[in-house]
């Protein structure tokens, strides 16, 4: 029995003695690893970091902690792909236009003189507002003329008023206010110079002088109409605009009134042609917009 005993004990010492013996070689192991770890992930150059003892420590590389970029596909048309002998990189155009530009500025009126123009001449104030479209190929811009209109044709008011001309006395100023919307075309453009042109269409009122003969009130109702016409602008530099801007309505007769100071006669009226023809020519300071 005591035998038996005796191997027991000697058996649990010696597998005692076995296991202690394996795990210091497998520490020995961990640590001759990491080191070698070590020395492949630190930067060449850098001091070999100290190891305390009794621990293990196996660096990490920066540069494989780092989590990967997602990957985007690439566009399948070869003119995105940088790489493809079609790709040709976007150049914006560099003309002497803004983005969004105001202009102010002023001109004269002149007309052809026929016989249905109430006036011959005028003087404008002109203000528009421009926004570029396509990289500047195209501009759409509000136009907005307040015109003062003199030099009356009094061959035209002698047939409105159904007055003879030497009784003509005292006409006063017309007045057109009106207001369009163009698309310009940029016809040629560089840094210094661009001419650009293009249709306009809109409206207009007009507001007619009166006279008064005797007791009696000669005047001309206040006509609303459509305009069209057509416009150009010639950018020199960045500040100045010079333009010319035909425009027309499609009103083509008015309605002529004389009434008298006492009520107990009766109004009379009736229809003169006319012909709201007129071209613009100025020039307009540039400025960029303020928002």
């Amino acid at each position: 029995m005591k035998r038996i005993i005796g191997c027991l004990v000697f058996t649990v010492i010696i597998s005692a003695f076995n296991n202690l013996y394996a795990k210091t070689g497998n520490e020995k192991v961990v640590a001759k690893s990491g080191t070698l770890l070590d020395k492949v992930n630190r930067d060449p150059g850098s001091p070999e970091p100290k190891v305390e003892p009794g621990k293990t420590k196996i660096p990490i590389n920066p540069s494989l902690a780092k989590p990967t970029e997602p990957v985007t596909p690439a566009d399948d048309s070869s003119s995105s792909d940088p790489n493809s002998p079609f790709y040709k990189p976007h150049i914006k155009r560099n003309i002497n236009l803004k983005d969004i530009y105001v202009g102010l500025g002023a001109g004269i009126i002149t007309n052809n003189a026929g016989k249905d123009m109430p006036f011959n001449e005028g003087f404008s104030i002109n203000g528009n507002y421009g926004l570029c479209l396509i990289d500047k190929y195209l501009i759409l811009e509000l136009n907005n003329c307040l015109d003062f209109r003199f030099n009356p044709n009094k061959d035209w008011f002698s047939n409105a008023f159904t007055l003879p001309v030497s009784k003509l006395k005292g006409i006063n100023l017309g007045f057109d206010d009106e207001f369009t919307v163009g698309l310009q075309v940029v016809v040629a453009g560089s840094r210094k110079v661009t001419f650009t042109a293009g249709p306009i269409a809109g409206g207009r009122m007009t507001i007619m002088p009166s006279m008064v003969y005797g007791q009696s009130l000669h005047y001309i109702a206040t006509p609303i109409s459509v305009s069209y016409g057509l416009k150009t602008n010639l950018f020199i530099g960045n500040k100045i605009c010079w333009f010319a801007q035909y425009s027309n309505t499609l009103t083509t007769s008015l309605q002529s009134y004389a009434s008298q100071t006492s009520i107990e006669f009766a109004q009379r009226s009736h229809q003169i042609p006319v012909n709201f023809g007129l071209l613009r020519v100025g020039v307009n300071y540039v400025i960029g917009a303020w928002w």
